[in-house]
């Protein structure tokens, strides 16, 4: 594209919080490199060029001479510079995909959509020579398009004029390739143009740009490295990633004139770029509300269901990004309006991507509701907390997940007072030889805990089986205290070698202290579905994740420092502190609590020395680090506190998709059906045999709002009626400015 190429960047979301761009060989290459490639003689990136020079003096006339002259006519291939056909193939840039070596290793990594859905081996148009283009493969014509100024759209409009088959050329160099005349023009707004190379030079409305520099940021980076790339990536920041396909720019870039165009002409709707995103897909990565509608509400109505290679639909693409707005403004364009009563409206949203039970019962990770509750973003949190996900989180609940959380908190009271009488009974003889009647109680109690586990843990394995096991752990891993309840029951069964084998004792002893531990810090789960305690649940996960983690990295880097320096300093000296490296590190640690043995600083070789390695140690851990510790905390609490009503939302989510995951899919498709209804069929689920399912929710809705944006759309409308009174238009334009009028 060119230093030109810069202006659309304007329009593309910032990366990491910065606007800087990178400057790529490439781009380096056309500035400065320009007297190497003919091509930039005729027409260049500082607003010069023979082709500029000649329209400035003689306007039209010269510049068509100078067009129709051999200096051009020799850069052009087939007779009169109309083109030959050549296989796409040969231009492909297949190491931005993946190299030869990758591609052998893992084959299904390197999808054929990026290499032959654009029809590689098919062929293509080639009007300029493909060994007399620019440093990117670009044309005179592209370099037109791109610096956009009023001399060179003149000089585009010559060039297609006499060269129609110019408007099919391509860039051919992996930066850019696949871009073309059409995508620049979209970019720049020129529908006057575009509607040239379309109508009267027939250019491709089907061309792909899939170079690296239409690619997101996280994907030109294994590209550089000759990696394949991640196509179920959801890391979509770039610097002008827009879907690859004119219509899709189109959509990108708002222009809603040049989106019916292209529309009419044939476009696809549904098309998926290499990522397999739909314009739907894109319109929720780029977060415009007003297009969503747009496309949504058109006569061409785009599949909300189509998924692309992450496995998303649009609405969960915007729920697991954590866009609230793109969100809410999709699921109301989804939803049917079952009544109206005043500013009171009953609308029924489908459930098919939005709830976590699947058709099958089966618990759906790439739904709605499980991707809102994994997330951790500000809008992850908005959407737990209002609306219809909060509606049917309650509905959820309300049906069977409040019955099995008491019904599972009783569980684990018996299970909790089975496992302390056990281990007060507890005699410090041969655990098989009982003496006492204590002893008999034991053996009762420990029967009863064992009972309890292995009951608890085939409730789990029940859990497996019906979701799977990678289900089955990303619930243990989002919910640590649902997972140290079941540590706590595997732990109590592993006692039993312990018990038999010969000095098992030990064994046994150490594997029951971590039981007792997992058994009560999982009752922790159950403070998460109780409003006053579930916030400081969340804390203390926090902090221990966050916090304490970070401190204890730093922590430890001072700890080995000085333990070794101490030790060092003592080794010989008759000091009981620091006679050796754990003891030492132990002294450490009661040195940063404030314990300081200052009797021992004279012991050491260099008592000096010992006394300025104890000050630094003193600054840089128990006044420095550990103070850091506690503001890093108190930012924690803060934060969790001002939104303390939220967080307990999140987690009390959290503790219904666990809950449900106990149960069978049978059981789920029967309870599904106590907080659901029927709808009507949709176009868009044509594949399911079954009716689609929605919630019901009863919403009061602002008229105020909808009747002012109603008025405004019927002047909108009024307006172009009375064009229509003084202009004889077709059916089919009629409908369209209509529709126009209305949005």
């Amino acid at each position: 594209m060119g230093n030109a190429g810069v202006k659309p960047l304007n329009e593309t979301k910032s990366i990491n919080g910065s606007r800087v761009v990178l400057i790529d060989d490439d781009w380096k290459n056309q500035t400065k490199n320009c007297e190497s490639f003919e091509v930039y003689k005729y027409v260049d990136f500082k607003g010069g060029g023979s082709l500029v020079d000649s329209y400035i003096e003689g306007e039209n006339e010269k510049t068509q001479a100078i067009i129709s002259q051999s200096q051009i006519t020799k850069n052009l291939l087939g007779e009169q510079g109309c083109g030959i056909f050549t296989k796409l193939s040969q231009f492909t840039p297949t190491q931005l995909l993946c190299n030869d070596k990758s591609r052998d290793a893992d084959p299904e990594r390197c999808d054929g959509d990026y290499d032959t859905v654009d029809g590689d081996d098919e062929k293509l148009l080639v009007c300029w020579d493909t060994n007399k283009r620019g440093a990117v493969g670009e044309t005179p014509l592209h370099i037109c398009f791109l610096i956009n100024q009023d001399v060179h759209r003149a000089i585009a409009k010559c060039l297609l004029q006499a060269y129609p088959a110019m408007a099919h050329d391509i860039y051919i160099k992996p930066e850019y390739y696949g871009e073309s005349c059409v995508h620049i023009a979209i970019v720049n707004d020129d529908e006057e143009l575009l509607k040239i190379l379309i109508d009267e030079c027939h250019a491709s409305i089907h061309q792909r740009a899939r170079g690296s520099f239409f690619m997101p940021e996280s994907q030109r980076k294994r590209i550089k490295d000759s990696l394949p790339l991640e196509l179920d990536t959801l890391e979509y920041e770039g610097y002008a990633y827009y879907g690859e396909y004119p219509l899709a720019f189109a959509a990108c870039f708002e222009r809603k004139d040049m989106y019916d165009y292209l529309l009419d002409k044939g476009a696809q709707v549904n098309a998926q770029d290499t990522f397999g995103n739909t314009i739907l897909h894109l319109l929720i990565i780029h977060n415009k509300l007003d297009m969503i509608s747009y496309v949504m509400k058109h006569t061409s109505v785009p599949n909300r269901s189509i998924k692309n290679k992450a496995g998303l639909t649009p609405l969960t693409l915007a729920t697991q990004l954590g866009y609230n707005d793109s969100f809410e403004k999709l699921l109301e364009l989804e939803s049917q309006i079952a009544w109206k009563y005043g500013d009171i409206q009953c609308c029924v949203y489908p459930l098919k991507h939005l709830d976590s039970i699947g058709p099958d019962g089966r618990t759906n990770l790439e739904s709605a509701l499980a991707l809102a509750v994994a997330g951790e973003s500000d809008g992850h949190l908005e959407m737990v907390n209002s609306g219809v996900i909060y509606r049917l989180l309650d509905e959820k609940w309300k049906a069977y997940a409040k019955k099995n959380f008491v019904a599972s908190f009783i569980a684990a009271c018996f299970y909790l007072a089975f496992m302390s009488t056990a281990i007060y009974t507890r005699s410090s003889y041969d655990l098989l030889s009982p003496r006492q009647p204590s002893d008999y109680v034991r053996y009762v109690f420990e029967i009863l805990t064992l009972i309890s586990a292995i009951m608890y843990l085939g409730l789990q394995s029940k859990a497996i089986h019906s979701n799977g096991m990678s289900v089955y752990l990303r619930s243990l891993y989002h919910v640590p205290t649902h997972a140290s309840f079941v540590l706590s029951c595997i732990c109590f069964l592993l006692c039993i070698p312990g018990r038999f084998i010969p000095g098992g004792r030990s064994y046994e002893d150490i594997v029951v202290v971590f039981g007792v531990l997992f058994a009560w810090i999982g009752l922790l789960f159950y403070c998460r579905g109780i409003s006053f305690l579930g916030p400081f649940v969340e804390m203390i996960s926090r902090m221990l994740s966050g916090d304490i983690a970070r401190f204890i990295i730093i922590y430890v880097i001072f700890i080995l420092a000085m333990t070794q320096a101490y030790f060092f300093m003592y080794k010989a000296c008759g000091s009981k502190v620091f006679d050796s490296e754990f003891g030492t590190m132990m002294a450490l640690f009661k040195m940063t609590i404030g314990h300081f043995p200052y009797l021992e600083f004279d012991l050491a070789a260099i008592p000096i020395l010992a006394k300025v390695f104890f000050v630094i140690f003193t600054i840089l851990v128990a006044i420095l680090l550990l103070n850091m510790l506690i503001a890093m905390m108190g930012s924690t609490y803060q934060s969790v506190s001002d939104r303390s009503e939220k967080e307990w939302r999140k987690q009390w989510a959290e503790t219904v998709i666990v809950l449900e995951r106990s149960i069978s899919p049978s059981q789920l498709l029967q309870y599904q059906k106590s907080y659901c209804c029927n709808m009507s069929s949709d176009d868009n689920d044509s594949e399911s045999s079954m009716p689609p399912r929605g919630l019901m929710v009863i919403k009061r809705v602002d008229v105020k709002g909808i009747s002012a944006k109603w008025k405004s759309r019927s002047r909108a409308a009024l307006e172009q009626r009375k064009i229509w009174n003084g202009i004889t238009v077709d059916k089919s334009t009629r409908e369209k400015l209509s529709m126009q009028a209305l949005f």
